[in-house]
């Protein structure tokens, strides 16, 4: 996820295709879109990420293994 945003934020920062072919890129392809597609997929990612934390502890299997698991380690 943080890649993602790491890589759009240098894209956009080093305006890598307007710096290749200046003009080309003025209606499609600009490192400004990129940038936003670069967002979106963290924000997937993100949401998914959740989504999966949110299933793993509402599961009554998954969540008595895991106070099973912590009464142990604080015994």
């Amino acid at each position: 996820m943080a890649v993602t945003y790491i890589l759009g934020a240098l894209i956009y920062g080093f305006r890598f295709p307007e710096r290749m072919k200046p003009g080309a890129f003025n209606y499609f392809g600009a490192s400004h879109q990129i940038f936003h597609i670069c967002v979106v997929v963290a924000l997937l990612a993100h949401y998914l990420g959740v989504l999966s934390a949110m299933a793993f502890w509402h599961n009554p299997v998954n969540l008595s293994f895991c106070i099973k698991l912590m009464s142990i380690k604080n015994a």
